[in-house]
């Protein structure tokens, strides 16, 4: 198992009669199993079998949802003939991706506990331990990246309607944050100073909704931070559900929407974000900025 694949050092030609760069990688990943048998449940007692998943995934797949999903599969097919190594295989992929430091990886996530928790794959959970995880993922599939962000109608701070779809922008930045939270206290003034320095003359708008204190300390906080130009909003009567629709269990979590609301990104730091437009400026033509 510890033995790497010999690539070729002659490349092949390509068509146009060049060398192929790409062959080295391809070939590499194409023999990084040979010598590993996916029957053989004994492997998930040692370090070396994690050793190879670890490594797969995180040098030889592309960094992406729809490329981890497709690999995550071939490789969970070729352990099923053996429960101890479907079993192990399965319980890295899920925590692995659950747990994923990069944006946009619980897609991952989601698409295990679809295809196989809830299919009933996962025969050595207890029923209570494999509602958890379906309850998890269910949670986080309303806000995966690419998805229309789920709709809001809320109160602003006169109490008039208030909806995510009405307010208009190149991108919104959709806030969730606490007027009592120390950490908001430091981050929505730092947004509020990239919405005013850059992102208000580019048509990002801000929506800002509360989660939790009372409306005085909310208004308050509006007013000594002179949050203005934002859309803000709260939800008195606690009909829209936003904290599941939306996974909102700390504060502050921010989203990132593009003009049809469609989330761009998540769960972005304010550096991030600032970074995250930036990056977004530049791919998109001047004239097409409103």
């Amino acid at each position: 198992m510890m033995k790497e694949p010999e690539v070729p050092q002659t490349l092949p030609k390509k068509a146009d009669g060049s060398p192929d760069s790409t062959f080295p990688y391809r070939y590499y990943k194409a023999h990084y199993w040979d010598n590993t048998d996916l029957t053989d449940g004994r492997l998930v007692r040692t370090p070396v079998y994690e050793g190879k998943l670890q490594k797969y995934f995180s040098q030889m797949v592309v960094p992406e949802a729809d490329s981890i999903t497709a690999e995550a599969d071939k490789i969970l097919t070729k352990t099923r003939a053996d429960k101890e190594m479907f079993k192990f295989t399965l319980w890295w992929l899920t925590n692995t991706y659950e747990t994923s430091p990069y944006m946009g990886m619980d897609a991952v996530f989601v698409h295990l506990v679809e295809k196989y928790y809830v299919a009933g794959d996962a025969t050595w959970l207890t029923e209570d331990q494999k509602n958890k995880i379906i309850s998890r993922a269910y949670t986080i599939a309303p806000n995966l990246i690419g998805q229309p962000a789920p709709p809001l109608v809320l109160e602003d701070t006169t109490g008039k309607p208030v909806s995510l779809y009405n307010v208009k922008g190149k991108y919104t930045v959709l806030v969730f944050w606490d007027p009592t939270c120390s950490h908001c206290k430091t981050e929505v003034p730092r947004i509020d100073s990239a919405f005013n320095a850059i992102w208000r003359n580019k048509g990002i708008a801000v929506m800002g909704v509360k989660t939790e204190g009372s409306k005085e300390d909310w208004q308050a906080f509006i007013k000594k931070n002179k949050l203005s130009g934002w859309v803000h909003a709260w939800d008195p009567q606690q009909k829209s559900n936003y904290r599941r629709l939306y996974d909102v269990y700390s504060t502050p979590v921010i989203y990132l929407l593009d003009e049809k609301k469609k989330i761009v990104a998540k769960r972005l730091g304010v550096e991030q974000l600032i970074g995250f437009l930036q990056h977004l400026d530049k791919q998109t033509p001047t004239t097409a900025i409103k």
